[in-house]
């Protein structure tokens, strides 16, 4: 296998890394939402429903910086694929 090839499939294992963990991301947002809310509702405690968007917005932000890890990784593996 050529270097380049190589190069190209290591790039692209990169790149379904950075997917995949933005997905888990997602679903561990929607677990943990889901769970704060109804403690919030079972506990009669509003502030953990407060919490939950700290929690959205936390998370929001690491899927954002996995999306503009994944472009650069892609944007690199254009310009190594010419």
């Amino acid at each position: 296998m050529s270097n380049k090839h190589q190069h190209l499939q290591f790039l692209q294992d990169a790149i379904a890394r950075m997917s995949n963990h933005s997905f888990v991301l997602k679903g561990w947002m929607i677990t943990i939402v889901a769970g704060l809310v109804a403690l919030s509702f079972t506990a009669h405690q509003p502030r953990l429903a407060l919490l939950s968007w700290a929690a959205i917005v936390f998370i929001w932000f690491l899927d954002a910086y996995y999306l503009w890890r994944e472009r650069q990784f892609r944007s690199l593996y254009n310009t190594v694929r010419l």
